[in-house]
């Protein structure tokens, strides 16, 4: 039984992880895309906002991708496995 809470408190933990991640993320992009929307004369400014934003939210699909394989990691028991070493 103690394996099973913790391992509902390792997926709970990952899921709050990626979805804390994703939240913090798309609240910078949104806040570099507001910085663009108010920059017109400067053009190399905006630019580089632009780029920034879209890096920023280029990362957000590799996190849930981490999230999948670590939730997979939680339900195989590796680190039940690998204490018993």
């Amino acid at each position: 039984m103690p394996g099973n809470t913790d391992r509902r408190r390792a997926r709970r933990g990952a899921w709050a992880s990626a979805l804390a991640f994703t939240a913090v993320q798309a609240a910078t992009g949104a806040l570099l895309l507001w910085g663009c929307a108010l920059l017109w004369e400067r053009l190399w400014l905006r630019a580089l906002l632009l780029l920034l934003a879209a890096g920023d939210l280029l990362s957000v699909p590799f996190v849930w991708i981490a999230l999948r394989q670590r939730l997979k990691e939680i339900k195989g028991g590796e680190k039940d496995a690998a204490a018993e070493y």
